[in-house]
């Protein structure tokens, strides 16, 4: 193309489902195109923002993190989303507001990479747990960290 053509890629989900975390090929180019890519913007269905990167070699993350779960609030279920820069023996523990744990999600090594697991909104015995404020802990060797989720019945 011409000097300074912009080509706006937009990618949305199956039915407006969200994207799963994860690598996937979303675009194939022929060898003989040459472009550069300026910007990656993510954002939710509803077009908010959530990220945008200007600096593509840095968009794969270079630790660990833990992402909020979705949807949030829910009901049945939801998915935890996590990258691990190593492999990692990881544990991912949901528990209620007063500290008492409600279900243990990954206790386990894992690879490097994304990683996505459901909480069914049940507890370790397979109760259904009450409607509520919740808190699920990940905890490698060199990580940890917590977010809050809202199961809504």
């Amino acid at each position: 193309g011409r000097d300074g053509d912009v080509l706006r890629v937009v990618i949305i989900g199956e039915n407006g489902e969200r994207i799963p975390a994860g690598t996937m090929q979303f675009l194939t180019f022929d060898n003989s195109l040459s472009f550069n890519i300026r910007e990656i913007q993510i954002a939710t269905a509803d077009g908010s923002l959530v990220r945008s990167v200007h600096d593509i070699n840095g968009f794969v993350p270079d630790d660990y993190t833990l992402s909020q779960n979705y949807p949030n609030p829910f009901n049945p279920s939801t998915e935890i989303s996590f990258y691990l820069p190593q492999t990692s023996k990881v544990n991912l523990t949901v528990f209620n507001l007063l500290g008492r744990k409600i279900t243990t999600l990954v206790d386990r090594e894992l690879q490097a990479g994304s990683h996505t697991v459901v909480w069914d909104g049940c507890e370790v015995d397979g109760s259904a747990a009450s409607s509520g404020m919740y808190f699920y802990r990940i905890t490698t060797s060199g990580f940890s960290d917590s977010k809050k989720m809202m199961l809504l019945k």
